[in-house]
């Protein structure tokens, strides 16, 4: 999974391209659920526990804004991204 991205639409082609995802199909949030929701069904438990980015192992002092935009996209904009994709695909609470 990329967490960048909410769907392959959003990939752009030099990701698509790049050694480590031209093997690879369906890794954005949307296509990952759906691939989830074929393998397994419903499911009861959504954990979500990211922190990447680019310039992670940077003093705090030496991140640029743009690494730290880059920080909160991938380590807490995923959240909402994940829950968008992942929620109706639960299991019913009973």
């Amino acid at each position: 999974m990329d967490a960048l991205y909410d769907t392959m639409q959003d990939v752009p082609d030099e990701v698509k391209t790049h050694k480590r995802y031209q093997k690879l199909n369906n890794y954005a949030m949307k296509e990952l659920s759906e691939e989830v929701e074929k393998d397994a069904g419903p499911i009861d438990i959504l954990v979500h526990s990211l922190a990447n980015a680019p310039e992670v192992k940077k003093q705090l002092l030496e991140t640029s804004r743009q690494g730290y935009l880059q920080a909160m996209s991938s380590s807490s904009y995923s959240f909402i991204s994940l829950v968008n994709a992942f929620g109706g695909k639960m299991a019913p609470r009973s």
